[in-house]
């Protein structure tokens, strides 16, 4: 039992204490709702006045401290409520009301010397079979929740009496006389009257000493100014007397007095629930003469500020420590002084008063239930100050106690939640976990302290016998402060963790029944995040097409496309999330039925379990689980059972994850050969199951094969897309027709599809390359993923090996005279292969972006040759001269690598090994286009285009006329340079073998129109048609001249000279044509039929003709 009050305050002085005890059948719970009731009351107001009676209901009471009443008052209580009650039995009810009163009447003959008066409160059923006649007793029905008028009534009416008591005795204490009055004395001393020694001090010490009792009952009864004058009178005549004890209390009292007028109605409320009652006002009148010095000292009363109130109260406390016998007071007084100074924020002078009262002897003789309550009382006073790590160690020390004095499992779990409070304070952080992953950052606090609390607790959960807790503070210990504890304390808690761990029987608690959850989550796991599914097995969100309005920019159309890197699980498929698991402890732990927390759509989580050595170490791991349903499932955390313990650990974000309706699954086969290494790819790899297949051929070769495609899940296959990686690289042919007639493919069944692998068109874009691979994408789907949009693929890739076939070298390139259309190129076609092969070798155009020429395939004739094994011959090819347009500049190509591209893919060569299936073409491969060829491949700068009697005449043609007939001539020239060609000069000349002069040529034939033109200029791309006629007069084979040239170089400035204009033209300043009169057309003279020969065999770049002949019958 306690012996003192650790929890007084200055305002304890002015509270009326009411002494509530149960009696009679009355249990706590009872005696605690009578409590709580009148727990409301904290105060009454008289009517009429500014007084307030403040109240104070206790229920327990030491007696020995009861006799320090005699020296304040406040000490006493002044009111009694006995609580009974009475049985639910209503023949049982009035013998119970009889015995209650009769008990009553006894108890409180115990305190009849100081009490002033007294209630019994019986707590019964709501209707009983008594009747209450007595007005000192109040019937309380049980079922009352609430505080009706009546009851509050009553205790008013008790609390008035009370006051009426306290007035009486004020008054009668003020009306005193002074000859009269008794020395009030302390329970250390005797009492004395006046008469025992009439001496002027004594007759001080007595009135000083009885000032100080009036005091206590005017600032009881509400009087606060008047005490305080009476405190301060007191206190000045007991000082002149010496009288230190009486003289300690009254300073006391004039702190208490100036401390409740300056918080005013703050020492009213208690709690927010708490009211007041109100009483009348009391008729007792005061039958003494005024005392002017009293109303003076009243009028000039101040209230101590916080600096006179501390120097005050620091005299109080050296008055009673003047006396070895008030320890009560002593300590009482220094936790009063206490809490005025939190009041004032003195935060360093609550110390200095705390370490004086530390060393108070009365501190070091208390029992163990009065250290408890010290230490917390303490504890909780360093929490006001905000000093939290000391009152975590008076906290702790109270603990200790609690270990010390009762070993009883109650006093044990009291002193754990002390110790749990503690943590905080010491940065011990031992919270549940709300995360996966905690780093082993540097411990916040003292690890050394942290340590103590945390052995202090095992130690306690031990005798509780709670082993699931012990072995979370053990794990905790082990892999937190491992480190810092001694060897041999270090192999004891090992060892009591392996004996929990080869604890066959289930660890439980026997004292509570919570659950139990590792303070840091073992195993430890980091990295946790969910495993996206296979590749061949993810699913692929279909993009819409995208809509043919107009485009509007908006800035949160970047965030409102969905992030791809989002984790899509399909429904039916065993789904992974991965982490690294660490087992941090020196001992081993198994881990059981670890799963995964979801919320969301349908999921069931595989169990799994693992075994950790000690220190393991990080260490790979996968909890599976399959997704029922499609929708949003969000992955929570996850639940592990270690040592006993189920851990719930829940992530700091959740993981979503979207789950598709269920998808087939499609395994591939091919009748080719797989690829070497192809079986020996990682899950993790992008083309994990991904059909490798393999082939040989001859550069130009083609070949067969089928592939096979299996339904390996558990929906049909209702849609199937193939297409190749490149489409523009045609290297695999197939009929999806031939697919899509066998769908839907049910769930086990399989469909067949025929492919032709290197077509001959696939060997332009490969035709030097050594390795070639080919790829497949098959997209399919079932009903349900078409409809949300869902689609998985699967590749088929073929890797290609090129054996060579033919191969070409030595390449040159020669213009032909007298056809300008054509080039010669020549080159060796060597055979590679080991057996004979015809080829034949052809020159096609292939390219659509090539300028058009027409007929292009029936100017050139086909070669057919023969070519023995690793054999070599020449081969010379007429190749057409083609204008190619320049290169675009972000191409980065040359005009030389056009050329090039045309020229491969144009000249192709067919083979057939002898004897065998094996054939192929091959295209001009190794070719390289320098800038001298290039001219040569380009057609000449001037293109000459004939037509004679409409029909298209080539160089060198020969063509049969009628006689007597017009020979009508079109000649259509073409400038295909980059730069304008000026003063160009066309020529008509119509000769025979044996007459080539022009007086020879009249006699044969009469021209028609102008025979030599000029022309200004022609610029890039431009064409210029001239016409003009022939009339043979006579038979035979007539040749005829096309020539044009220029009179000076491309790109050079026109000379300030007269043009060459056409015969027949006027031109300014020059003379006209000449005529004689024949009226015969002049000729201008032409070339040569040996000049224009020779100029064309030297390619000169300025001159252009083309010959042909007429046979005139």
């Amino acid at each position: 039992m306690l012996r003192y009050n650790f929890r007084p305050s200055l305002v304890d002085h002015a509270q009326i204490m009411i002494l509530v005890r149960s009696f009679y059948n009355c249990s706590d719970q009872d005696h605690n709702f009578v409590l709580r009731k009148l727990g409301v009351f904290s105060y009454a107001t008289i009517k009429d006045s500014d007084r307030r009676l403040l109240l104070r209901f206790t229920k327990g009471y030491n007696r020995d401290v009861l006799e320090w009443g005699r020296i304040q008052l406040h000490r006493r209580p002044l009111g009694f409520i006995g609580v009974a009650c009475l049985s639910n039995d209503p023949v049982q009810q009035p013998k119970d009301y009889d015995r209650i009163v009769h008990r009553f009447d006894n108890l409180i003959s115990q305190y009849e010397s100081f009490l002033y008066d007294s209630r019994c409160i019986i707590v019964g059923p709501e209707n009983p079979s008594i009747e209450n006649l007595r007005k000192d007793i109040i019937y309380l029905p049980i079922t009352e929740l609430d505080i009706t008028d009546g009851f509050e009534k009553a205790v008013a009416d008790f609390i008035s009496s009370l006051f009426v008591i306290l007035e009486s005795k004020r008054v009668e204490k003020i009306s005193e006389n002074f000859e009269r009055m008794v020395m009030p004395s302390a329970p250390c001393e005797q009492e004395q009257t006046i008469s025992d020694a009439d001496t002027r001090q004594m007759k001080r010490k007595c009135l000083g000493r009885n000032k100080k009792i009036l005091a206590d009952l005017c600032l009881m009864a509400g009087l606060y100014p008047e005490s305080l004058v009476h405190y301060n009178n007191s206190v000045e005549h007991l000082r002149n007397v010496n009288d230190y004890l009486w003289m300690g209390a009254g300073l006391e009292g004039v702190c208490a007095a100036s401390n409740i007028m300056t918080i005013g109605d703050q020492a009213l409320k208690t709690s927010r629930y708490t009211r007041g009652l109100v009483i009348d006002q009391t008729n007792i009148q005061i039958n003494v003469t005024t005392d002017n010095a009293f109303e003076e000292q009243l009028r000039n009363m101040t209230i101590l500020d916080d600096n006179g109130m501390i120097a005050k109260y620091s005299e109080c406390l050296s008055c009673f420590k003047r006396f070895s016998s008030t320890g009560p007071l002593e300590m009482e007084s220094h936790f009063k002084f206490i809490r005025a100074l939190i009041r004032m924020q003195k935060k360093l002078e609550v110390a200095q008063v705390i370490q004086c009262l530390l060393l108070l002897p009365i501190s070091s003789n208390l029992n163990e239930v009065e250290k408890i309550d010290f230490s917390s009382v303490l504890s909780s006073i360093h929490e006001q100050l905000s000093l939290h790590r000391k009152a975590a160690f008076y906290r702790r020390r109270a603990a200790m106690y609690y270990v010390q004095s009762n070993p009883g499992k109650p006093a044990l779990a009291k002193a754990m939640s002390y110790l749990q409070e503690v943590c905080p304070s010491y940065k011990l952080q031992m919270e549940q976990p709300t995360n996966v992953e905690k780093k082993h950052d540097s411990n916040k606090g003292w690890p050394s302290i942290q340590l103590i609390i945390l052995l202090d607790m095992l130690n306690i959960t031990r005798k509780l016998g709670n082993k699931l807790d012990s072995v979370r503070l053990l794990c905790f210990i082990l892999e937190r402060y491992g480190d810092h504890l001694n060897p041999e304390t270090h192999s004891e808690l090992v060892d009591l963790l392996e004996e929990f761990s080869d604890d066959t029987s289930p660890l439980v608690n026997e004292t509570k029944d919570d659950v139990v959850q590792l303070i840091r989550p073992l195993p430890i796991i980091r990295d946790f995040a969910a495993k996206r599914l296979a590749h061949y097995l993810q699913p692929l969100k279909v993009k819409k097409a995208e809509s043919d309005g107009p485009f509007i920019f908006s800035a949160l159309s970047s965030k409102m496309k969905k992030d791809e890197g989002d984790i899509i699980w399909v429904s039916g498929d065993v789904s992974e999330v991965a982490m690294v698991v660490d087992n941090p402890l020196p001992a081993e732990i198994k881990v059981n039925n670890m799963t995964l927390i979801t919320e969301g759509t349908e999921f069931e989580a595989h169990p799994a379990t693992l075994a950790l050595p000690a220190d393991s170490g990080s260490f790979p791991f996968m909890l599976l689980g399959t997704p029922i349903k499609p929708g949003s499932l969000s992955i929570k955390g996850y639940r592990v059972e270690v040592l006993g313990i189920s851990n719930v650990v829940l992530l700091p974000e959740p993981i979503t994850v979207e789950v598709t309706p269920m998808l087939p699954i499609l395994k591939l086969s091919s009748t080719l050969p797989r690829a070497p290494n192809s079986s020996s790819l990682n899950p993790e790899d992008k083309h994990y199951q991904t059909l490798f297949t393999s082939a040989n051929l001859y550069r130009g070769h083609s070949c067969t094969g089928q592939v096979t495609l299996e339904n390996a899940g558990k929906v049909a296959v209702t849609k199937l897309d193939i297409k190749l990686n490149k489409p523009k690289e045609v290297n695999v042919i197939f009929n999806e027709e031939q697919v899509q007639k066998q769908l839907p493919l049910a769930p086990g069944d399989s469909i067949h599809l025929d492919v032709v692998i290197m077509p001959e068109a696939s060997w332009k874009l490969y035709n030097n390359k050594d390795k070639i691979e080919t790829m497949l994408i098959m997209s399919y789907s079932c009903e349900e993923g078409e409809q949300g949009g869902y689609t998985r693929e699967i590749y088929w890739v073929t890797i290609i090996k090129v054996m060579p076939s033919l191969e070409f070298s030595n390449l040159e390139l020669f213009e032909i005279e007298r056809q300008p259309d054509l080039c010669l190129i020549c080159f060796d076609v060597e055979n590679m292969t080991s057996i004979s092969m015809n080829v034949v070798c052809a020159v096609e155009n292939n390219d659509p972006e090539t300028a058009d020429i027409s007929s292009f395939s029936t100017l050139l004739e086909d070669l057919d040759i023969v070519l023995e094994s690793k054999k070599k011959t020449s081969v010379e090819v007429s190749f057409p001269r083609i204008s190619l347009p320049l290169p675009p500049k972000f191409k980065r190509q040359t005009i030389e690598d056009v050329y090039e591209k045309f020229v491969s893919q144009s000249i192709c060569f067919k083979w057939r090994l002898k004897d065998t299936n094996y054939s192929g073409v091959t295209y001009f491969q190794n070719l390289k286009i320098t800038p001298e060829m290039v001219p040569v491949l380009k057609p000449k700068h001037l293109n000459i285009n004939i037509r004679v009697n409409d029909n298209r005449i080539k160089d060198g043609e020969f063509l049969p006329i009628p006689k007597n007939s017009m020979v009508c001539i079109s000649v259509v020239l073409t400038n295909f340079h980059e730069l304008d060609i000026d003063d160009i000069t066309l020529h008509v000349n119509p000769y025979q073998r044996c007459h080539r002069s022009v007086e020879a040529m009249n006699q044969l034939c009469l021209p028609s129109g102008i025979m030599n033109k000029g022309i200004k200029k022609l610029c890039p791309g431009e064409t210029f048609e001239h016409s003009c006629g022939l009339f043979f007069l006579y038979e035979g084979e007539f040749m005829i001249d096309i020539s044009c040239s220029a009179n000076r170089k491309f790109g050079t400035p026109t000379p300030k000279r007269q043009r060459a204009f056409a015969i027949g033209e006027n031109v300014p300043g020059s003379p006209p044509p000449s005529t004689n009169g024949d009226k015969k057309m002049s000729w201008s003279t032409p070339l040569s039929p040996g000049s224009v020969s020779k100029k064309l065999k030297y390619h000169e770049a300025d001159f252009w003709a083309q010959t042909f002949a007429l046979n005139v019958k």
